[in-house]
């Protein structure tokens, strides 16, 4: 088996200064996340928690936007090349876009990316345009109702997350019922 991009991009040796050093490695961790595949809009959003909200299409999953102190992750955390980490558990995550997702087409909309825990699709940052989505264009769970290929290469509209260099950077609330706790084995 292939050892995933974002599993080699972490610095493990001690005497690698290039980077400053985690308190945490990267372990291999089988979990099982059941989300919704139809998913539907709840009748109001609901909180992400501080740690896990979806899985990307990597293998790692997505944290939101905070760390366990409640600090803005992106401004205070280390990453690595992929722009992920491990926590202290050592589950790889990413708390913003990765450079080692499928960016796509430059003018085209983003590819999906990952999977919220509510069942709806996380695409990149761009636009059907390929222009970087803002805040201003996505509401307060960071996503909108527009064109998007979904996993199966379909294009349709429907709800979807973007991810983009603006806090809360991938969610900002669930907009459908998620199923975050993940079953261990």
């Amino acid at each position: 088996m292939a050892i995933p991009t974002w599993a080699r991009a972490f610095p493990r040796e001690a005497n690698d200064f290039r980077f400053e050093r985690s308190p945490a490695a990267i372990q291999q961790l089988l979990r099982v996340y059941n989300v919704p595949i139809t998913p539907q809009v709840a009748a109001r959003p609901s909180c992400v928690p501080v740690g896990a909200i979806g899985i990307a299409l990597t293998g790692a999953v997505f944290f939101g936007a905070l760390t366990a102190e409640h600090y803005d992750a992106v401004a205070v955390e280390i990453f690595d090349r992929c722009e992920g980490h491990p926590d202290r558990m050592g589950q790889y995550h990413y708390h913003h876009d990765s450079p080692c997702f499928d960016q796509g087409r430059p003018d085209q909309h983003s590819p999906l990316v990952g999977i919220a825990f509510d069942g709806f699709g996380i695409y990149g940052p761009h636009d059907v345009a390929g222009r970087p989505m803002t805040n201003d264009e996505l509401d307060e769970c960071h996503g909108h109702v527009g064109p998007a290929v979904n996993a199966n290469g379909v294009t349709v509209t429907a709800y979807h997350y973007h991810i983009n260099e603006e806090f809360p950077y991938i969610l900002g609330c669930f907009v459908g019922t998620p199923t975050i706790r993940p079953n261990s084995r």
